[in-house]
């Protein structure tokens, strides 16, 4: 780092840690660059302290630039939070456990894209000093889209089988946290003073990612592998999967035996390839 720029992650956020302290719950999607940060009451004393440091590099350093940077993944991570995905397309897994549809978003970083954020702070302009700037890439895609990405890369494919988070307890290492709601930045200001562009599109870089990690695999059962949380119980998973599907196919038994009064569709603007129900579709109709 030069003496006008720092970095921390954007934990410094209220909610980030506690989606409950925010109300409707949840981070707002996108969330403001200027919104609120973490108080001093947040559970997580490490949030807190970012929040401190941050405070006390401007008062030291008023025209720092100051980075905040999310999730990072790509080569030489010191933990690369991909290898969960990864080991399991390499191991050729039939399904992959994720928690309410795998849709959870967040802002993430590949390296070459948050190193190239860097350098462009390093040459800002004037009005840039004393800013602070979200880091990630521009734009951001469900776990269900990263996992689906990964394992193509690596000549795989998968059924994702969701189950409700508290069930879903394989997906846990994915998530990151005891809540499935998003985490996605406002990186405007990065782009409009910085001239922030993404090096790599975000669906090619986690396929570059996939493929330096296939390439370099964590130690299996090491220290690095302990520390993502991920036992990897091939079989416990199975059991799970399989439990679920046994309980959905009873629930889809009892739901079936349901009378409604007038069946429930998506609505008169519905737009779709796929039957609307309880509709009776007529030719040239946007949904037939």
């Amino acid at each position: 780092m030069t003496a006008r720029q720092t970095a921390l992650v954007v934990g410094v956020y209220r909610g980030f840690g506690s989606p409950d302290e925010v109300f409707p719950l949840g981070m707002p999607v996108p969330l403001p660059h200027g919104a609120s940060l973490v108080g001093d009451g947040e559970e997580f004393r490490k949030l807190r302290m970012i929040r401190v440091t941050e405070e006390a590099v401007f008062e030291q350093h008023p025209k720092a630039i100051h980075l905040r940077y999310p999730r990072l993944y790509g080569p030489r991570q010191p933990l690369p939070r991909e290898w969960p995905l990864v080991r399991r397309a390499l191991d050729r897994r039939a399904h992959l456990v994720v928690a309410d549809g795998g849709l959870t978003v967040k802002s993430q970083g590949w390296v070459g894209n948050a190193a190239h954020a860097t350098l462009l702070a390093c040459d800002a302009p004037p009005a840039a000093l004393g800013g602070i700037y979200n880091v990630a890439d521009s734009s951001a895609l469900t776990i269900a889209q990263i996992a689906e990405i990964v394992a193509d890369e690596l000549g795989h494919s998968w059924e994702l089988v969701s189950l409700p988070y508290d069930l879903a307890v394989p997906a846990r290492p994915l998530v990151g946290s005891w809540s499935t709601t998003h985490r996605v930045l406002d990186i405007g200001p990065t782009v409009r003073d910085l001239g922030y562009q993404d090096v790599l599109a975000p669906t090619e870089a986690w396929r570059a990612a996939a493929r330096w990690l296939a390439d370099h695999p964590l130690e299996r059962g090491g220290a690095l592998e302990q520390r993502l949380g991920d036992p990897f119980d091939y079989e416990a998973e199975d059991r799970l999967v399989a439990a679920w599907k046994d309980v959905r196919q009873d629930l889809g038994a009892a739901v079936a035996g349901i009378e409604w009064i007038r069946e429930p569709n998506y609505g008169s603007a519905y737009v779709g390839n796929r039957p609307n129900p309880g509709v009776t579709h007529k030719r040239g109709s946007l949904n037939s």
